[in-house]
């Protein structure tokens, strides 16, 4: 597991060196290096998960199209922090009182549907697996989203 979270570590620091190149790269550019990033984050996310659950026959199909459900919805949810991250990236420098409420406030909101987000799956997921195997899905999950969290508190500057 710690190889794979490896791999998404450096993945993700190709990325946020992007969002902190905004400045100087164009849009496109940046546009273009998420899209690669998030191919490969969610290739070896999906990975990850794989390789440490333990599926039975009769679990593995219903747990994979709510996998894939769940990663569509919280791509959505990512999708805001990417905005924010790349709007940040570009202004950190000259950040007004009101962008950074603004900011703030639109970050807090993220991190409040990326937790509703999770309790309405914790719950579709509970209908199709045991309490058990649907805790190691989360713990992987958090396991994931903590090395990323990890890698964008490296590369994201404070503010000024």
């Amino acid at each position: 597991m710690y190889r794979s979270l490896g791999l998404l570590i450096v993945s993700l620091l190709m990325l946020t060196g992007q969002i902190a190149k905004a400045e100087v790269t164009s849009k496109a550019e940046i546009d273009k290096a998420i899209e690669m990033t998030r191919a490969v984050l969610a290739t070896d996310k999906q990975a990850i998960v794989a390789k440490n659950m333990t599926l039975s026959d009769t679990e593995s199909e219903p747990f994979w199209m709510l996998y894939r459900e769940y990663q569509n919805e919280q791509r959505t949810v990512k999708d805001r922090l990417v905005k924010i991250l790349t709007e940040y990236a570009s202004s950190h420098e000259n950040l007004t009182d009101d962008q950074a409420y603004r900011m703030t406030n639109e970050y807090l909101k993220i991190q409040q549907a990326d937790l509703d987000l999770k309790t309405k799956y914790d719950k579709k997921f509970e209908k199709v697996l045991p309490r058990k195997k649907v805790a190691t899905y989360f713990q992987i999950e958090n396991k994931i989203s903590a090395v990323l969290n990890m890698a964008l508190a490296n590369d994201v500057p404070l503010v000024k």
